[in-house]
């Protein structure tokens, strides 16, 4: 067999279209975590939800997330428990939601040892009811 153009060309095209699809199966697998589960679901209650982080801007620097002595500890004002219900905490993983952490709040500090997270940047969501009103605080925190 003679090597000429069209062989090369022949053997250009099926190199090609290999790497094409080899590519497009790499690209498949990948995990991607641009948003969160149910987005278009939490986008009709956004209305909602703007109003509960705007009734909420008072309690937003009283609530202390820090690293302490291989601990995450979540602080939050003396009276804060007083009369709510349904408090819960939410430590979003941006780059993988797998990895979330989802805590009930019982009293007025919790910690969590620092095993359940992976060193990273988190965006804390504390939620919870009071007086029949829905109160919500979002602050971004880093896994040490």
């Amino acid at each position: 067999m003679k090597f000429n153009w069209g062989t090369g060309l022949f053997i250009f095209i099926l190199v090609f279209l290999g790497l094409c699809i080899t590519f497009m199966i790499y690209a498949f697998r990948q995990n991607i975590n641009l948003v969160q589960e149910g987005y278009y679901e939490k986008g009709v209650d956004f209305d909602r939800e703007k109003s509960s982080a705007e009734r909420s801007v008072l309690f937003s620097g009283q609530i202390n997330i820090d690293n302490i002595n291989n601990h995450v500890v979540v602080a939050f004002p003396d009276s804060f428990m007083n009369d709510v219900r349904d408090a819960e905490i939410l430590f979003y993983r941006p780059s993988d939601n797998h990895k979330d952490v989802t805590v009930k709040l019982t009293g007025d500090t919790l910690v969590l040892p620092r095993e359940k997270f992976i060193p990273g940047r988190y965006i804390v969501r504390i939620s919870w009811i009071k007086n029949k009103e829905e109160f919500i605080v979002e602050k971004e925190f880093s896994v040490k």
